[in-house]
């Protein structure tokens, strides 16, 4: 059975855990468990409290109201929906001062009355001082906030702007929110949240798909998510994915820029492969490319390979008119006569030569992949060979003879798949 998700609730001021906020969210949310813990009065023990009581739970969102909105803002590693927050609660001085006060609902321990004193508001008062300290550039954008346009109570819509916009939304309502609220913005809102995943072949072949906008909740694009959506020209991938699993792209011929997500650091194996893309910039979080990544875009005009990359597999590119080559600054790998080559294996991993006549570096013992190209019409292999893969030249259709000066190893049946010009089969 799938492990349900978590929902914390962090309530506001003089309310509690047990507030009436809560048991609605319950029984709306309850394929989730809710919880809901009793926040401590004083910022000094609230704030390493509420952090480690996250950290025990790992919710899948983190929402607050008003003072608990204050504090889930600062829950940095986690979705953040923040109701109304008051995030100047030393500056509201009607409602924060010294003396005994009685709860909205009594503590799930059963406490009724909370104590204020002036070393609680200088607590607040420090602690504001430093509550954006923990804001990025990653975890600012998982942090939302909705503000009622009815709200006389708080109003720090601008300041919030200043660090999370442009994830802030007006609702109809004032300052606490009421079921109506939480019904038709908060939850829907949530629900969203909670899909974390493209699943596989979700679109497969789906013609008529032009544009996708993925939610900054997506973390994982499962394989062949759109392989063969042949009109769709652009998809915008959030920060938020870490993984986009093979063949995700396969065939999008229409498609011809994509921005890689920020946190993803491997290009999976075929996940370009036949479609349309012109330009792609691999950041420097990218440690690996997979085989055929790119194979057969013949739109493709050049592929710089940053030094982050460790890991490169065969076949990533193909020789196309108006390729100008791999540009790799990968250690441990070397671009020369046209091939991308792996100095530790010595093997010649890709090659996008537009030569009728190659001959193969001399440095290379292996020979993974020259597949796909409609230039060649003989190879010269000087040295001793081994074809590490099963489909070397496969579809070098105008291919008419290798000749393996030093003999070679390794061929199969598929080693010259479609090549029907062949002379020496």
């Amino acid at each position: 059975m799938e492990k349900k998700k978590v929902i914390i609730y962090l309530h506001g001021y003089g309310s509690s855990g047990e507030s009436s906020t809560v048991k609605h969210l319950r029984r709306v949310m309850n394929k989730c468990d809710v919880l809901a813990p009793d926040i401590p009065v004083n910022p000094a023990e609230a704030l390493p409290f509420l952090k480690d009581y996250c950290e025990r739970h790992q919710p899948a969102v983190v929402i607050g109201t008003s003072m608990g909105a204050m504090y889930a803002m600062q829950m940095h590693n986690y979705n953040r929906i923040c109701v109304n927050p008051a995030l100047r609660m030393s500056e509201l001085t009607d409602i924060l001062k010294p003396g005994t006060f009685k709860y909205f609902q009594p503590t799930q321990d059963g406490k009724t009355h909370f104590t204020v004193t002036e070393d609680t508001i200088q607590q607040f008062r420090d602690m504001e001082a430093h509550m954006f300290d923990g804001v990025n550039s990653s975890n600012r954008l998982f942090c939302w906030g909705f503000f009622g346009d009815e709200d006389t109570t708080v109003n720090w819509r601008e300041e919030f702007e200043q660090h999370f916009a442009p994830n802030v939304q007006m609702f109809h309502g004032g300052h606490r929110m009421n079921n109506k609220v939480l019904d038709e913005v908060i939850v829907p809102f949530v629900e969203d949240l909670l899909i974390t995943e493209v699943p596989a072949c979700m679109c497969e072949h789906w013609k008529e798909l032009e544009y996708v906008v993925l939610p900054s909740t997506i973390k994982t694009i499962g394989i062949c998510a759109f392989n063969g959506c042949t009109l769709l020209q652009e998809i915008k991938l959030p920060d938020s994915i870490e993984h986009i699993e093979d063949g995700a792209f396969r065939f999008c011929e229409s498609l011809k820029k994509v921005c890689l997500p920020y946190n993803l650091n491997v290009l999976s194996p075929e996940l370009f492969y036949g479609s349309g893309i012109e330009s792609i910039e691999i950041h420097q979080n990218i440690k690996e490319i997979g085989y055929w990544a790119f194979w057969a875009c013949k739109h493709l005009k050049r592929l710089i390979i940053p030094e982050s990359v460790t890991r490169i597999g065969h076949g990533i590119v193909t020789a196309h008119e108006g390729f100008e080559g791999i540009e790799c600054h990968a250690k441990g790998y070397h671009v020369e006569n046209d091939a991308l080559i792996d100095d530790e294996r010595q093997e010649l991993l890709c090659c996008w030569t537009r030569q009728k006549n190659y001959v193969v570096p001399e440095c290379v013992k292996r020979i993974a992949d020259i597949s796909g190209n409609e230039f060649l019409e003989t190879i010269t292999v000087k040295q001793p060979i081994e074809l590490s893969t099963y489909d070397v030249f496969a579809s070098d259709i105008n291919l008419r003879y290798v000749d393996f000066q030093g003999g070679a190893t390794g061929i199969y049946e598929s080693t010259f798949w479609n090549c029907p010009k062949l002379e020496n089969k």
